[in-house]
C-alpha cells in the first residue's frame, strides 16, 4: 500500500492491523498542524513540541478506541485541547502570544473547526488514485450519500463518466431517474435508454418504451416499435397521462437548464471545499 496517497481511514486500519510505517505516515502528516494547535492553545514553542510528542503517543496507544477513523485529526485535536488545557491550569497564567505569531498558527483552532463543522462531510480527491468520500464529493473516483462527481461517481445524486445514483447523469449511468448517454434505472433517458420507463434513441423498457427504436413490454411508441401495444390508441393513452414519462420529457427539452439548477450549486460548493482544504495544507 502506498501510504502517501491513502487516506487516514485507511492508514488507522493498517496501524491497528500492526503497521509502524502506517503510523508514521499519520504523523508526518499531522504533525505540523498539532503543533500549530498546541502553540496557539500555550504561547510555547518548547510545550507545543511536548504537547504533540505526547498527542501522538496517546494516540498509538489508544488507536483502537477511535470510532471513526476517517476523524483522526478531529481525535488528535480534541487531545491537544485536554493537554494544552492541563499546561496552561500547571502554569497558572498562559503566557500572551507573541504579536509576530504567523497567521496559519494563530488561526489554527479556526482552521480545526472549520474542518470538523464542514470538510468532514466535503471531500475532494486530491490525486488520480484517490477515492473522495464525504456527503458531497468530487475526485478521480467520489463516493457520496448526497452529491458525487467524478470520472466514476457513486451517490445519491451522481454524476460522471460513469454514474450510479438516485438521480444519475453520465456518460454512462445507473439509478432510479438516469438521463446519461448510455441509461439505465427505473425510468431511462439517453441516447441508449433501458429501464422500466424509456426515453431515448433506441429504448428499451419493461413497461414501455418510446423512441427512434423502441422495444416494450407492454406500450410502444415510435418509428419502428415492438409492443403488444405498438403505436395504438392504447399506447398513446398511456404515454399521454403517465406522469414519469412527461418528467422524462421535460428533462429531455430542458436537460440544459436541469443540470444547471442541480449540479451548479453542488460544484460551487465542492470548489469552495478544495480552496479550503488547500489552504489548510499550506
Amino acid at each position: 500500500m502506498n501510504n502517501t496517497q491513502s487516506t487516514d481511514a485507511e492508514l488507522v486500519a493498517a496501524t491497528l492491523d500492526g503497521s509502524r510505517e502506517a503510523f508514521g505516515t499519520l504523523v508526518e502528516r499531522h504533525q505540523q498542524f498539532v503543533c500549530a494547535l498546541a502553540y496557539s492553545k500555550t504561547g510555547s514553542r518548547a510545550a507545543s513540541e511536548d504537547i504533540a510528542q505526547e498527542t501522538f503517543f496517546s494516540a498509538w496507544k489508544n488507536l483502537a478506541t477511535l470510532r471513526v477513523p476517517g476523524n483522526f485529526r478531529g481525535w488528535l485535536c480534541g487531545t491537544v485541547r485536554n493537554l494544552a488545557a492541563k499546561f496552561t491550569s500547571r502554569r497558572g497564567e498562559s503566557e500572551p502570544l507573541p504579536e509576530d505569531v504567523p497567521a496559519p498558527i494563530a488561526a489554527a483552532d479556526e482552521i480545526m473547526t472549520r474542518e470538523e463543522e464542514t470538510l468532514l462531510h466535503v471531500r475532494v480527491g486530491g490525486s488520480p488514485s484517490a477515492v473522495a468520500k464525504g456527503w458531497i464529493a468530487c475526485g478521480a473516483v467520489a463516493v457520496a450519500p448526497l452529491f458525487a462527481c467524478g470520472a466514476v461517481a457513486i451517490g445519491g445524486i451522481a454524476c460522471g463518466g460513469f454514474s450510479v445514483g438516485i438521480l444519475s447523469m453520465a456518460a454512462i449511468g445507473v439509478g432510479v431517474l438516469s438521463f446519461s448517454g448510455m441509461a439505465f434505472g427505473g425510468a431511462a433517458l439517453g441516447g441508449l435508454a433501458v429501464g422500466w420507463i424509456a426515453l431515448g434513441g433506441a429504448a428499451l423498457g419493461w413497461l414501455a418504451a418510446y423512441g427512434g427504436l423502441a422495444k416494450a413490454g407492454v406500450y410502444g411508441l415510435g418509428d419502428r416499435v415492438i409492443a403488444p401495444h405498438a403505436n395504438d390508441a392504447v399506447a398513446r393513452a398511456f404515454f399521454q397521462e403517465n406522469g414519469i414519462f412527461h418528467a422524462l420529457r421535460a428533462i429531455s427539452n430542458h436537460g440544459i437548464l436541469l443540470q444547471i439548477a442541480i449540479f451548479a450549486p453542488m460544484m460551487i460548493l465542492s470548489l469552495w471545499a478544495n480552496r479550503c482544504l488547500r489552504k489548510q495544507k499550506e
